[in-house]
């Protein structure tokens, strides 16, 4: 019995010793030494696997493999249907070279993270295009257990061939003639004609030498006025617009529709507006900025350079013919 009470005895005194030592203040920061080595094992293994997935993307891009690349991307990103059409219509058009210069995950929180990220694009194809080191901030989130590129935020582009830096920040600082020349066929394409039109060549040119009058910033307005041909109208762009590409045209007119966009790529608001004017004929008017004040039914002024015929199918009935213009003002009149 006594053998019995002394190991009764002896285990509750090795149980409180456990207890004891278990709240004691060496215990206490053993536990957070080993809670904070699985946390940074944690980050480290969330960095490479954020690492991982930018360089997939970049290596998805150089092989035009649009498959590994949007599986790069999050399903629900607010770009994501527009960026699988749009990389496509560029992976037809470009070959370009990838590296990344830079990958930092700056912040993860959670399910989210933040990654700087510096690249360089070079072209070697044929097709003209602008070799550039591009620097952006990509939101990553988590979807499925894997992380996906949910944003990217342009914070710097350098063109190579330039020997000033242009900040995006700047909307005329964003390759206008690249961006048209992806979107016109998309454009086109969606309104029902397929294959899609590209943008002419000498419209292509036109906006690389003028690529401060797209969007023109209110110091260069008066310039754009000045090269606009007066003598144009509509029924001269229907008949011959191939004369008319590089040329500077006006009206006016109803807004029959409007919508905007954000698009990531460009860190820019892009404005897509039907204008009918004051005899029904209607303009496809694409403006790369934010148009605030612009809404459905006003009647407003605009001047850009015509580049496409195109139309669409109506709802009730009937075929509605188009002139495609790239806009470089769009100014409200009522």
């Amino acid at each position: 019995m006594r053998l019995l009470v002394i190991v009764l005895v002896a285990v509750g005194m090795l149980v409180g010793c456990n207890n004891s030592q278990s709240t004691s203040p060496a215990n206490e920061e053993k536990e957070k030494v080993i809670e904070e080595n699985k946390e940074q094992e944690a980050t480290r293994s969330d960095e490479d696997e954020i690492n991982e997935i930018i360089k997939q993307n970049l290596i998805a891009a150089e092989n035009k493999d649009l498959k590994a690349y949007m599986s790069t991307l999050h399903t629900e990103a607010p770009a994501y249907a527009s960026t699988s059409d749009m990389m496509e219509e560029f992976f037809s058009t470009y070959d370009v070279k990838y590296t990344w210069d830079e990958i930092e995950v700056v912040e993860i929180k959670g399910t989210e993270a933040e990654v700087r990220v510096v690249q360089t694009t070079l072209n070697i194809g044929d097709v003209p295009f602008d070799d550039n080191r591009l620097e952006a901030v990509h939101t990553m989130k988590v979807e499925d257990g894997e992380w996906k590129i949910y944003a990217t935020e342009v914070i710097d582009v350098v063109y190579l061939n330039e020997t000033t830096e242009t900040n995006s920040e700047v909307d005329t600082e964003i390759n206008a003639a690249n961006f048209f020349s992806l979107y016109i066929p998309l454009l086109d394409e969606e309104n029902g004609n397929s294959p899609g039109q590209d943008i002419p060549n000498d419209t292509y040119e036109f906006l690389l030498e003028n690529e401060e009058l797209f969007p023109v910033s209110s110091s260069n307005l008066s310039k754009a006025i000045d090269m606009v041909n007066e003598d144009i109208e509509y029924r001269n762009l229907s008949k011959t617009l191939n004369r008319y590409t590089t040329t500077m045209y006006y009206d006016s007119g109803y807004v029959i529709d409007i919508y905007e966009e954000f698009i990531p790529e460009l860190d820019s608001y892009f404005t897509h507006l039907y204008i009918s004017n004051d005899y029904d004929e209607v303009y496809e008017v694409l403006y790369l900025g934010s148009l605030d004040d612009i809404f459905y039914e006003d009647y407003v002024e605009f001047i850009g350079v015509p580049t496409i015929h195109s139309g669409f199918d109506n709802v009730s009935g009937g075929y509605t013919n188009v002139i495609v213009v790239i806009g470089s003002h769009v100014e409200k009149l009522n």
